[in-house]
């Protein structure tokens, strides 16, 4: 996974997640503050799954990465349209669109499952899913546990991710250490990796 943006640590924040907004008792998600035509870059492979505009947000995409999470990129002045992506492709331009906005910026917010604006505890902070997942460092073959999601993923050898369900985490664990379940479960081999 790498940042949505160039300098992202170093970029001004506006709107931060679960801040009390003019327009919103919980913001879902946070404001980079860009200049007009900064690139956005798709994070992690993925797919742009839709593009709308809409009043408060303008020229929004959806855009589902590997982990299966929604991500909306808002208030762009260009999309380069839906499609599958590349980590690291330009996937839209940075504007001022919608009427939520007072000046030039990038709003970024990443939810599970399907959207569901009027529930906020769908979504995450997004500084804080991207710097967990930059921290994985991602090894083909491995097993990772996330806090944020308190849920375990093996990546394939192509880097591709899988959900593995609670009810057969211990399997995957044996499998990948080359023991039974049962010496998993007794060696508690489970846990935060």
């Amino acid at each position: 996974m790498i940042y949505p943006i160039k300098n992202f640590e170093h970029t001004p924040i506006g709107y931060t997640y679960g801040q009390k907004t003019t327009y919103s008792e919980h913001h879902l998600g946070t404001d980079f503050g860009v200049p007009m035509w900064t690139e956005v870059l798709a994070p992690t492979d993925g797919k742009i799954v839709q593009v709308v505009t809409g009043q408060q947000g303008g020229l929004t995409i959806h855009f589902r990465d590997k982990w299966d999470k929604l991500w909306r990129f808002m208030h762009l002045v260009k999309s380069t349209g839906q499609a599958p992506v590349k980590e690291g492709t330009v996937i839209a331009w940075s504007g001022n669109t919608g009427t939520t906005t007072t000046g030039p910026h990038l709003h970024v917010d990443i939810s599970r499952g399907e959207l569901q604006i009027y529930d906020w505890t769908t979504f995450y902070d997004p500084i804080l899913y991207i710097k967990e997942r930059i921290s994985m460092d991602l090894k083909p073959y491995s097993i990772y546990y996330s806090k944020l999601d308190k849920e375990y993923y093996y990546i394939k050898g192509d880097k591709t991710v899988l959900f593995i369900p609670h009810d057969r985490i211990a399997l995957a664990v044996a499998l990948q250490v080359g023991t039974t379940v049962e010496e998993s479960l007794k060696n508690k081999v489970v846990g935060n990796f």
